[in-house]
């Protein structure tokens, strides 16, 4: 950059002959039109001058006349129409007389025929001089005796002398006045016409020498610009040569965030798009991110056009800075890339002229660094599940494997079975959300944190299938991907506790065939199992709790029974510990200890039966909040869900889809708990009850057959 003056002092050079000869262009017509300019003026002063010279010579016959008009009117009653009018026109036409004649003498201001102010210079020439004196001559006497007569015209008792006087001095005067004028006017006509022939001779000369400047300028600069276009020619060829080979796309915005029509011929393949130049910045990148991303790179380029701030403090601000885009690819189709936008100052002096942009498809780049990225998270969540499979009992991780495995079964039979109508899809969604839910109970007791995030985003899928109106056969699709996905965690785990140890070899894990769940764990196992469970629920929701938990080991409950009595307890301590409980502030301002206490209680009966018990001292049911929460679903109005009873209320905290939680997490709000603890009490027979008193408790009771 350090040539920018001198190429700047030698483009001036270059062009100093055009601008010059332009300048004399400019000043040759210039003066034409000053001239033309000045040959109008002095035509027109000639015409005025000339008109007051007739103009006077027709005065004094109107005077004349007028004098005549009252000599025969003698005797007249001086203040009859007739006498006024001719009166007043014959002073009028003495002071303009008058006023004329001393204009032409010194120069000045005179009334025209039409009323208005006319200039009029003294008059020039030894004829005309001669001509203005011999009327001034006469007028001395002759303007005298009319202004004698007219101080007495309308005097009644007044003879005739003056008018008599003025008459006689008329028939003299009047034609010298009147001979003198028109000769003055024809020399000032003559002058005039002389004048104009000169002036148009110089105008045609003018003219002509203009024209013939004016083609010269035009051959001689025509061959000096054909030759700067052969050189800016065959220099355009030299840039498009190099902006054939840059493999990125390279082009020039002003301030205006205007594209140069120059750029790289790649920057049409990585962006898709054709015919670049002389668009904006921001019409390219339109198609390609969102309106809030525009206006930030239009205040991030005009930033680099302010040469106060400083470009490598703003270079992180770059918001085009490895972008997701969709790109033509001028195949008919659309593809993804990544592209990365660099911008650059170009200077001209110390100026900042244009910014050049660079762009680059990285999209190879971006998808080895995913792929990288995705195998750290695989061992990751490897390091992780071992770490977790190392500190499980290995019957809690075999009942987890089988439970999982049933609840896979489950789905694939959900998902093979035929289903045509919207209600009969609606409910393979709700049979596959309770099994999905479940596993992902399972899965978060046992701190098994990557295939929690796979099952969540699975429900997050299911949740938006369930708010579409019409859905089809096809919508299932992306659910056997996630379900493979869901199965690979699951494999995984399960082939890390076989070579650790913790579970002996069996059926293949690809197969997911159904075993038999292992024998009930001991009390203390089953204890520290839903105690660790509901401690990790309750740090994420921000509370305290303390968990009562007995019974869970009775040798009575049948082992396939078991494996459901704790996917049932998952499900209640869930709810309890999210919905039932509330937060130490507002227990403490309630009279409450900080901590909630939490029963969960498995025992048989006399009868025969078993119950399963889980109880907490929260809140209680919220049923104003289940009422609202129905007319926000839109499945009653407000007046409707004013005369819903509990048990109405009760249904719908246990139908599929239906949570009063304001927002979705790993242990609550996507309404599919309580579906899941119906449909698993209906699976054993059994019989749930459910209690609540506002502001003290809520216990479900859940009792079952033995055999």
């Amino acid at each position: 950059m350090s040539d920018a003056l001198p190429r700047k002092k030698s483009a001036l050079a270059r062009y100093q002959g055009m601008m010059i000869s332009i300048a004399v262009f400019v000043f040759l017509i210039s003066a034409i039109l000053a001239l033309n300019s000045y040959a109008s003026n002095r035509i027109a002063r000639d015409t005025v001058e000339m008109n007051a010279a007739a103009q006077m010579r027709d005065m004094v016959q109107t005077m004349t006349r007028d004098l005549f008009n009252l000599k025969l009117s003698w005797g007249e009653d001086p203040n009859s129409p007739h006498i006024q009018t001719t009166l007043k026109r014959l002073g009028d036409n003495t002071n303009r007389f008058e006023s004329s004649l001393n204009a032409f003498a010194k120069g000045g201001t005179i009334v025209g025929a039409d009323g208005n102010n006319i200039n009029i210079s003294a008059v020039s020439g030894v004829e005309n001089q001669k001509h203005l004196t011999e009327t001034q001559t006469e007028w001395v006497l002759f303007g005298q005796l009319i202004k004698d007569y007219l101080k007495v015209a309308r005097d009644v008792t007044a003879d005739s002398t003056t008018l008599d006087l003025a008459v006689d001095q008329a028939q003299s005067s009047s034609n010298v006045i009147y001979n003198a004028m028109e000769q003055m006017a024809k020399n000032i006509e003559q002058g005039a016409a002389r004048q104009a022939g000169f002036l148009k001779m110089l105008q045609i000369g003018g003219i002509l020498f203009a024209i013939l400047y004016f083609v010269l300028f035009i051959f001689y600069f025509v061959r000096k610009l054909r030759e700067a276009d052969e050189a800016a020619e065959e220099a355009r060829r030299e840039t498009a040569e190099i902006m054939a080979t840059v493999k990125e796309g390279l082009f020039l915005v002003d301030k205006d965030l205007t594209i140069g029509s120059q750029y790289s011929s790649e920057l049409e393949n990585i962006i898709g798009q054709r015919h670049i130049g002389g668009k904006t910045l921001l019409e390219i990148l339109e198609a390609m991110v969102s309106k809030d991303d525009l206006e930030v790179t239009r205040g991030f380029v005009n930033q680099l056009f302010n040469k106060r701030t400083k470009a490598n403090l703003i270079s992180d601000l770059n918001p085009l800075a490895k972008i997701k885009v969709e790109v033509d690819d001028f195949g008919g189709f659309h593809v993804s890339r990544y592209l990365d936008f660099k911008f650059s100052r170009v200077y001209y002096g110390k100026e900042i002229e244009r910014v050049l942009v660079s762009v680059s498809d990285i999209t190879s780049a971006v998808n080895l660094e995913e792929r990288l990225a995705q195998e750290r998270e695989q061992s990751d969540q490897q390091i992780e599940m071992l770490a977790t499979i190392l500190n499980t009992d290995a019957a809690l991780l075999q009942g987890f494997t089988v439970t999982v495995r049933n609840c896979v079964n489950r789905v694939n039979a959900t998902l093979k079975e035929p289903g045509r109508s919207t209600t009969e899809l609606h409910a393979k969604l709700r049979d596959i959300y309770r099994e999905i839910h479940s596993m992902k109970g399972e899965a978060s007791a046992l701190k098994l944190h990557g295939f929690v995030t796979i099952a969540d985003s699975f429900e997050e899928k299911l949740k938006q299938l369930q708010n579409t109106p019409n859905i089809t056969g096809n919508d299932f699709l992306p659910l056997t991907v996630m379900l493979d996905e869901l199965v690979n965690v699951f494999n995984t785990v399960e082939r890390l506790a076989k070579r650790i140890g913790i579970l002996g070899d069996g059926t293949p894990t690809a197969a997911l065939s159904p075993q038999q769940p292992v024998a009930t764990q001991d009390g203390r196992v089953m204890q520290h199992y839903f105690e660790s469970f509901a401690a990790d629920m309750a740090k994420r929701n921000n509370k305290q709790i303390h968990l009562v938990c007995r019974g869970m080991d009775d040798a009575g409950i049948s082992p396939q029974a078991a494996a459901t009595l704790k996917e049932i307890s998952i499900q209640l301590l869930r709810n309890a510990v999210v919905h039932g409980i509330e937060a130490p502030a507002i227990r403490v301002h309630n009279g409450k200890p900080e901590a909630g206490q939490i029963q969960l209680l498995l025992s048989r009966q006399h009868d025969g039966s078993a119950e399963l018990v889980v109880e907490d001292d929260g809140g209680g049911i919220n049923f104003d909040g289940i009422r609202k929460k129905a007319v926000e679903m839109g499945r009653y109005s407000a007046a409707e869900a004013q005369n819903l009873d509990k048990k109405d209320l009760l249904k719908l905290m246990f139908s599929s889809g239906f949570s009063t939680a304001s927002s979705s997490s790993e242990d609550a709000g996507r309404g599919v708990g309580m579906d899941v603890i119906k449909d698993r009490v209906q699976s054993l027979n059994g019989n749930l009850k459910v209690a609540s008193v506002p502001g003290q408790y809520t216990r479900f009771t859940i009792s079952m057959p033995l055999k």
